[in-house]
């Protein structure tokens, strides 16, 4: 037993090194030019405040559809990267569909298969940064879109974390990406309580037991964006009261 039990560990370090070296360092970080598209919201301003602070670990966060929570998240991981505090930015995401539609299996090699996926990175990315930067950086290795079911035997160390759409993954799956953490990383884990697309999602739950001081104590902080904070279109705040979403 302890044969394999060492087996294992040295392949799940293996695996770790291979992803860490992966990134190719040819891209000057700091020359990095960030477009910043509409003002924050209290709640929103306090949340990447805190997203910004060194010591903070992990932060949580809850929030209707509009709210910048993606939007948030990959602005705080490419000032971080700019200013060479990470070396690498992780986006993870399930593969759920609608819960209701699916596009059915797709061709091609994991990155086409993942790509409609990671539309959210882009998309964001879109909106901060220039084209040749968004493709020097990716093709650079320095940001990474990656399925959940890619993550086990995994350690991220200097890097930031990024967990998309937190609502359509299990408990186990939340737990097997939280249990990656490694040495001067931050996680962002963002999600929607009320917009679901499975039926044991395990968000909530895993939000809560987090949302407590002694969390607080070790660096990992919760927070919900409401209503009052949709900056996506004034519209949108009236369809979600409408909706109830």
């Amino acid at each position: 037993m302890a044969i394999k039990r060492a087996t294992r560990k040295k392949k799940e370090s293996d695996i770790t090194e291979e992803f860490e070296q992966s990134y190719k360092q040819k891209f000057d970080c700091s020359n990095i030019k960030l477009r910043k598209q509409f003002p924050l919201t209290h709640n929103q301003t306090s949340f990447y405040y805190k997203s910004q602070e060194e010591k903070t670990s992990m932060l949580l966060l809850d929030g209707v559809a509009g709210t910048a929570k993606t939007y948030i998240a990959v602005y705080t991981a490419l000032e971080l990267l700019k200013a060479s505090k990470v070396d690498q930015i992780v986006y993870i995401r399930s593969v759920v569909e609608s819960s209701s539609k699916s596009i059915g299996a797709l061709p091609g090699e994991l990155e086409d298969k993942f790509s409609p996926y990671s539309m959210p990175l882009i998309d964001k990315m879109n909106e901060i940064l220039d084209k040749q930067t968004i493709n020097s950086l990716m093709e650079g290795q320095y940001i990474k879109a990656i399925p959940v079911n890619f993550v086990r035997g995994l350690t991220f160390n200097n890097s930031f974390v990024i967990i998309d759409e937190a609502q359509n993954l299990t408990r186990s799956e939340l737990t097997t990406i939280l249990t990656r953490f490694g040495r001067n990383s931050k996680y962002i884990v963002c999600g929607d309580c009320k917009q679901s697309d499975i039926k044991d999602s395990g968000f909530t739950t895993v939000f809560n037991l987090f949302d407590t001081d002694f969390s607080k104590k070790n660096d990992i902080h919760n927070f919900t964006f409401g209503v009052e904070d949709i900056v996506r279109s004034p519209i949108l705040k009236h369809i979600t009261q409408i909706l109830g979403v």
